[in-house]
């Protein structure tokens, strides 16, 4: 049939369910939120153990065929929901049953394939093209529902109707806040806002409230880290730096955001003298979602010259050789390339 928004989805499921979906995408909140109401609105929110069949990846294709030939019991639909099918490990010939099962649902069934937790894209697999075939087919007998991450926009958005729904007030600035600190994973952000809502001790969630009991995440430290070095503020770098190891950071995750961070600068200034924008380099390396890393990318890197800014990468390319293959201490390797950036940012800025 085709693959549908979310709008278009919730509309279809309320008016007239299609037999087959096939829900998946980066956003696994997304992916439960409309898997569960997807059952809601086909079994009902307490449905009967006759006509609805929950299985996780483990299940066969005969069994599969089996249930879904099943006629309703006591509801008007026979569903059948498959979490995390590992589409990728069929063979040919089971992609084959796969198909055959897809274009032969009763009227009276709806097969479910969710993906809450199986993100595809590994290259490595020898069979990645099954995942893809299936969309296909999806889209062909039923209905397809991609969920990927939300821009920051969305986010704050969100986050300011999920306080509201908690008794709870949050102004467009404090959601952004939230979202710099924790970044754009919705599960986490809704933990976060339950535990803002229940912790507070006024309806109106602050700036103090919010600095108080959500913790910034792994990215969004060494994202601060990588602000002090484009200031060469080099006590703050330091602090920061040292506070990441003896919270136990592995030195390698430290380098892959810190070195992103860069990564994003230059993409961003390689684009605009190219004459290309911030939403051509969002689609061209998959940003969407997170937007507001180019915004930031961009603020930074006028503290840098483009001939600055390729040094930069030069050095990152070396320090992720050594880190990788050479038993030099990573914590002197991390604190030596964090040294050299704050060098070249203070000589930027001094001419």
């Amino acid at each position: 049939m085709a693959q549908l928004y979310e709008a278009e989805f919730r509309k279809e499921i309320s008016s007239s369910p299609k037999n087959l979906y096939y829900i998946f995408g980066e956003e696994k909140y997304l992916v439960r939120k409309y898997t569960k109401l997807l059952i809601d609105k086909t079994a009902g929110k307490k449905p009967s153990e006759f006509d609805f069949h929950r299985f996780d990846n483990n299940i066969s294709l005969k069994t599969v065929a089996e249930l879904s030939d099943q006629m309703p019991l006591f509801g008007e639909k026979n569903v059948v929901v498959i979490y995390d099918f590992n589409i990728n490990s069929l063979s040919d010939s089971e992609f084959k049953d796969l198909k055959n099962i897809c274009a032969d649902i009763p009227e009276t069934t709806v097969l479910v394939f969710s993906q809450t937790t199986i993100t595809y894209g590994n290259k490595k697999s020898k069979t990645v093209g099954q995942e893809k075939k299936f969309r296909s087919l999806a889209e062909k007998y039923g209905t397809v529902l991609e969920l990927n991450k939300k821009d920051a926009a969305a986010l704050e958005k969100q986050l300011i109707a999920w306080a509201e729904k908690l008794g709870c007030t949050l102004s467009a600035k404090n959601a952004s806040k939230i979202v710099s600190r924790c970044g754009t994973d919705m599960t986490l952000l809704k933990n976060e806002m339950d535990k803002l809502c229940s912790c507070c001790l006024s309806a109106d969630i602050t700036e103090a409230d919010i600095n108080s009991l959500i913790s910034p995440n792994i990215e969004a430290k060494i994202y601060s880290l990588s602000a002090a070095i484009v200031k060469y503020d080099l006590s703050s770098a330091f602090s920061q730096l040292n506070a990441l190891f003896l919270n136990n950071e592995k030195p390698e995750m430290i380098f892959a955001v810190l070195s992103s961070a860069f990564v994003d600068m230059y993409r961003v200034r390689a684009a605009e003298e190219c004459g290309f924008t911030l939403v051509n380099v969002a689609e061209d390396f998959s940003y969407q979602g997170r937007d507001f890393i180019l915004r930031n990318a961009r603020a930074n890197s006028k503290n840098f010259s483009t001939a600055a800014l390729r040094q930069i990468i030069d050095i990152l390319s070396v320090a992720d050789i050594k880190l990788k293959s050479t038993r030099a201490n990573s914590r002197t390797l991390i604190e030596t390339l964090v040294a050299r950036l704050i060098v070249i940012a203070h000589k930027e800025n001094i001419h």
